[in-house]
């Protein structure tokens, strides 16, 4: 991996493998992966298929003798039977199947460390995901501040506007501050004659005893 893909938060699954291993068990994993790599595949079938077809003229030449003129004499010598016997029942188990073993624990293991290191970077991920959600509540809540500061200062804005029209409206009519000074302590008397505080009925009884 190139230093422009890597990154310190994502852990290569070969990272996780770099163990101590000496050149022996080095080696012997990976001609184990090679092995089990090349054993399960078609030309591995196709070989054992050939391999079991190999005694198929002397087991037909046991069961009708008349068959031996089509088939040459090495083929349908009884040692043949025995020879590809202990290939397939000797020799391939007891030794494929170790290495086999040996390969699918390997190989195993490489999936593992795979999956450990996806869990690290999707946890990761997740958390960035909690912290990117809790900036963005912050963000809404910072946004209904300010617009709430905005709809006072708007309003008092047009309070202002509205005071400074009437100012204008007052002074372009020839009304000056002094003169609305000046009125309104009639005009305040005027509203108490207009509206006349009433007494209660307790004091117009003592009053008129």
């Amino acid at each position: 991996m190139s230093d422009e893909q890597s990154h310190h938060r994502v852990r290569h699954p070969k990272d996780l493998l770099r163990v101590h291993r000496s050149p022996a068990k080095r080696f012997n994993d990976s001609l184990a992966v090679k092995i089990t790599n090349g054993v399960g595949s078609m030309w591995s079938a196709y070989l054992f298929a050939l391999l079991s077809l190999m005694s198929l003229p002397a087991i037909l030449v046991e069961i009708d003798p008349s068959l031996k003129q089509f088939f040459p004499a090495w083929i349908i010598a009884p040692s043949m039977i025995t020879l590809v016997a202990w290939i397939s029942q000797n020799f391939l188990q007891l030794v494929l199947l170790p290495v086999i073993m040996v390969g699918q624990n390997v190989i195993q293991a490489q999936q593992e460390a795979k999956a450990d290191a996806d869990h690290q970077t999707l946890t990761y991920l997740a958390h960035l995901q909690d912290q990117q959600m809790q900036i963005l509540a912050n963000q809404a809540t910072i946004l209904d501040e300010l617009e709430a500061r905005e709809r006072v200062d708007r309003s008092r804005t047009q309070r202002r506007i509205s005071t400074s029209a009437a100012s204008s409206v007052l002074t372009r009519a020839g009304v000056t501050p002094a003169l609305l000074a000046a009125i309104a302590p009639y005009s305040k008397s005027s509203q108490g004659a207009m509206y006349p505080r009433t007494s209660s009925p307790s004091a117009t009884s003592r009053s008129n005893r």
